[in-house]
Order: C-alpha cells, then sequence, then structure tokens
C-alpha cells in the first residue's frame, strides 16, 4: 500500500510546515478542506497551531466530521498535532467549554490546572525531553524514539486523560508528568511539534506515514 497523506485545514495554522516534512517521506501528501477529499486518503494529520473551539466550529462548519468518522472506521490512520490532538478529546475549556471529537475519554485544560499551579509557565514553549512509556501494550508511533531525545512544545493546554492506557509518552511541567503522546488503535496524537523536532521529529512523521505499510 502506498500512503495518501492528507492534512486537514481547519482553520489552524503550520498546514504548509507539516506538508513540506511530510513531503520527506511522501510524494503523495495533499491539504484538504473538504469531505469528499478525505475519501482516498490513507493518513490524516490534524496540525497544530491554533484554538480548540475554533478548530471544532470549522470542522463543523466544513462538514468534515462525517468523512473523518468515516475515516477512522475504515482502520485508516489519523495524527493530531497539539491542538489537532487536544480535539481528539471529548471536551475542551480553551476560551469556555467546546465539545471535541470525543475519540478519547479526556478534556483538554490549561497546564496551570492540570500542574496545580499558577506559578507554571504559560505556555509551555520550547525544547523539552520527553519520558517514552515502553509497557504500552502499543507504542508504533514511538519505536526507535528513546526516553530523554527532545522535542519541540508549544502550547497552554494539555489533555487530562481518564487512565493511562493510551499515553505513550510523557512530559515534565514543573514536577508533575502530562500526556505527550497517545495511541489508541489506529488513532496518534502528539502534544508537541514534530515539523519543528528535528530529526526525532521527522523519524516520528516518518513512522506515522509508514504505518500500514511496513505491517
Amino acid at each position: 500500500m502506498n500512503s495518501e497523506v492528507a492534512i486537514l485545514d481547519y482553520g489552524v495554522g503550520n498546514l504548509h510546515s507539516v506538508s513540506r516534512a511530510c513531503k520527506k517521506f511522501s510524494n503523495n501528501v495533499k491539504i484538504v478542506n473538504r469531505p469528499e477529499d478525505l475519501s482516498s486518503a490513507t493518513h490524516l494529520i490534524f496540525p497544530g497551531v491554533g484554538t480548540f473551539g475554533v478548530a471544532m466550529n470549522e470542522i463543523i462548519d466544513r462538514g468534515l466530521k462525517d468523512s473523518i468518522f468515516s475515516h477512522i472506521g475504515a482502520g485508516k490512520f489519523v495524527l493530531g498535532i497539539c491542538v489537532g490532538m487536544q480535539i481528539f478529546a471529548q471536551r475542551g475549556t480553551e476560551n469556555g467549554l467546546h465539545e471535541g471529537l470525543g475519540l478519547m475519554d479526556a478534556e483538554a485544560i490549561e497546564i496551570d490546572q492540570f500542574v496545580g499551579s499558577k506559578t507554571v509557565q504559560k505556555p509551555n514553549m520550547g525544547w523539552s525531553e520527553i519520558k517514552v512509556i515502553d509497557d504500552t501494550k502499543s507504542n508504533r508511533l514511538l519505536k526507535g524514539t528513546a526516553s530523554g531525545e527532545s522535542v519541540y512544545f508549544a502550547h497552554s493546554f494539555a489533555l487530562n486523560i481518564a487512565g493511562a492506557g493510551s499515553v505513550t509518552s510523557k512530559v515534565t511541567i514543573g514536577s508533575t508528568e502530562i500526556p505527550a503522546s497517545v495511541e489508541i488503535n489506529n488513532i496518534f496524537g502528539v502534544q508537541f511539534h514534530p515539523e519543528k523536532s528535528g530529526e526525532v521529529g521527522l523519524r516520528i512523521l516518518k513512522k506515522f506515514i509508514e504505518l500500514g505499510i511496513e505491517e
């Protein structure tokens, strides 16, 4: 199977940075914003510079929600980056309460609320080491990535996830570990920006694009 990578234009930024990074590993990468454009894609990416409510409103207004669920239901692969991962939750609290896609039992909350300290730096921006969780049942995206490697973060919200089974890596903010990546069957998410994370980020994007080819 050859990967056809669709990068979803849903009112958030960084589309072209993500596209340029993906084109290193696939010659079939496109930016899409219509439901019919998702039908042939094997890999769908939600880029991640924006706000939860705007992202969800654009998905609904552009009629993309059903096509997203059809893509996932067909067993095809999805990757959410930063806010693109956060909208996988049931709800988000950025600028009010907003309903998410409900793909996981989670809520996107402000990092100072997660950490329990108003003194935490917000946004959390810059390079941070991640702790890769090796005992998860499945950690396909981070194979070859070691604990202690650094990736680039830029976020003020984090996923508060019920249970830990979907979390595949963590990052420490203050003295608290928050989810840095998740995996549920064919659904993947990273709180960091792989397109800005040098060789480590490119390795992770390559792993995602190769899913289904090497299996």
